[in-house]
């Protein structure tokens, strides 16, 4: 009995298909590229970088008490550390902004005159 040759079969993609397909990933990888670009501009664009006017301590007078999973505890801080910064305005004079709750680390390492960015979350 004869043997018969095995043969591969090999589906035919039709390259219409591949065309489209490439053509709409490009197309989705570019709708992501820019609503990725987009997005950052308006962080971008809300930077409010000034420099630091004063600085300021106002030492606590109390212990504070905290309520948490553990129940009632307490911590002793040393006080409220702020800085004022005055962030230039494209129109008019700079508004001053008061950035609060700084560690005592980056309060020492910040300088009067040095420039520090705000944000775009903080409120004049």
């Amino acid at each position: 009995m004869a043997e018969t040759p095995s043969r591969t079969i090999k589906p035919k993609t039709p390259i219409g298909l591949i065309i489209g397909a490439v053509s709409i990933g490009i197309v989705v990888l570019i709708f992501i590229f820019g609503a990725v670009h987009y997005s950052a501009k308006g962080i971008i664009d809300a930077r409010m970088r000034g420099t630091v006017t004063a600085k300021s301590f106002t030492p606590a007078p109390e212990e504070q008490i905290i309520v948490g999973k553990g129940g009632l505890t307490k911590r002793n801080i040393k006080g409220d550390f702020e800085i004022t910064v005055a962030v230039k305005q494209k129109d008019g004079p700079p508004k001053e902004y008061t950035v609060s709750n700084i560690d005592e680390e980056s309060y020492k390492a910040i300088k009067v005159g040095d420039s520090y960015d705000v944000g775009p979350y903080l409120q004049p």
